[in-house]
């Protein structure tokens, strides 16, 4: 079990913000977002800022139910809204896939897409993982995208009090 670096400001209405930083950041680079936006979360994904080292590649999946089980840990309740940035977004997209009661709604800031290397063009294709043709946190096919609630067929992506939880 790894522990996660989450900072939880229950204060205000409506559902609770979660921001997911992207590659490169952590939970605290949202503070400022955090504190106009309350209630909101803000957290470390395993292996990054003050969460503890975690092995990798990690599966997108992985990550979606890591972050379910700290905020179930540290008394979120949902629907929540999730504000996913780059890498961020990808993480956001498959917790609302896999949950998807647990979600009000998305916000996804400077996304990439699950299909982005179907599109590359062929000189760029060489820099791609030789092992599967996608990074590790991105497994898409046509049924594991991402869908409305409520949809029947699968569609592509639509145009304080402080606390701390630890799992």
């Amino acid at each position: 079990m790894t522990n996660l670096w989450l900072d939880h400001d229950p204060d205000g209405s409506g559902p609770t913000v979660v921001f997911l930083p992207g590659a490169g950041l952590v939970g605290r680079d949202f503070r400022a977002a955090q504190r106009l936006t309350a209630p909101a979360v803000i957290y470390d994904r395993a292996g990054t800022g003050w969460s503890e080292p975690t092995a990798l590649p990690r599966s997108a999946t992985a990550v979606a139910e890591e972050l379910r089980a700290a905020l179930t840990t540290a008394g979120v309740t949902g629907p929540v809204i999730l504000a996913g940035h780059s890498l961020g977004a990808f993480y956001a997209r498959r917790y609302a896939q896999l949950f998807p009661t647990e979600v009000a709604g998305l916000l996804l800031i400077d996304p990439g897409h699950e299909d982005i290397f179907d599109f590359l063009p062929p000189r760029r294709r060489r820099w791609m993982p030789r092992s599967s043709g996608r990074p590790p946190t991105c497994r898409s096919s046509p049924t594991s995208r991402w869908q409305p609630p409520g949809a029947s067929t699968p569609s592509s992506m639509p145009r304080g009090r402080r606390t701390s939880g630890r799992r």
